[in-house]
């Protein structure tokens, strides 16, 4: 129990358990074939750089919104989900040097990130979120794990491509660009607006938009390999925050 809380609820008598099993089936096939193709374009260098690394990021971080807010599934499938992409991440990166060069921007000895990513979204789940779809704790834990999904997505693939006024990172390595940055703020407000509005909660745009530029800031200046910890976790702070 976490705060009265069970961190795996008892699946509710209204999803039938052959549905939930063609569920986490099909979520097994999915990743699975994402990953692989992707990993077989980047083995043919179609795919080379953020390109490679952000697709698997998306579909991961998405999903969750995705299956409860539009497939109305419970958080006991998103966390047994998410513990299923973590298997199945680190079984295929094993077996997959292009793989776990893609996931550790390079460097085949580093895995950090590789594996911070599946196991923050999946903390995210344990302790944030609540068994009510429509509460603040679920809709700050499905914005966290947008922002890191899609805002640090378009923030690698805009800064990496039409990137042009960099700065550096006070605690990455590497410099860092405005226009990533700036994709990283919007994709952020926008995931936030869409997350909260869907699940019923009024928020005001100037307090997303506080929430948008601190979950910029710290991408932008974050360690390497560390954002994927950074960034959920300064969003849940920064929201629970907003409505303490």
């Amino acid at each position: 129990m976490e705060n009265g809380k069970e961190l795996l609820p008892r699946i509710p008598p209204g999803e039938p358990p052959l549905r939930l099993a063609l569920y986490y089936l099909a979520h097994f096939v999915w990743t699975t074939a994402v990953n692989q193709v992707v990993d077989e374009l980047s083995k043919r260098k179609k795919l080379s750089g953020e390109f490679a690394r952000k697709p698997m990021h998306i579909v991961s971080g998405i999903a969750p919104t995705v299956y409860i807010l539009v497939l109305g599934l419970s958080r006991r499938f998103v966390i047994l989900a998410q513990l299923m992409q973590v298997l199945i991440v680190t079984v295929l990166g094993t077996q997959s040097e292009a793989m776990t060069k893609r996931f550790s921007q390079g460097r085949t000895n580093d895995t950090l990130g590789m594996h911070a990513f599946g196991v923050t979204l999946l903390s995210a789940f344990l302790f944030v979120a609540d068994d009510d779809p429509h509460s603040l704790n679920t809709a700050v834990a499905l914005s966290a794990t947008a922002c890191l999904a899609i805002g640090d997505a378009a923030a690698a693939l805009v800064g990496s491509s039409v990137g042009r006024t960099h700065f550096r990172s006070l605690w990455g390595s590497g410099k860092r660009s405005a226009e990533g940055s700036a994709a990283m703020f919007a994709s952020s407000f926008l995931m936030i607006w869409l997350i909260f509005g869907a699940c019923g909660i009024g928020i005001g745009l100037v307090h997303i938009a506080r929430v948008a530029a601190v979950a910029a800031l710290v991408e932008a200046h974050s360690p390497s390999s560390m954002d994927n910890v950074t960034i959920p976790w300064s969003v849940v702070t920064a929201l629970l925050l907003t409505f303490s």
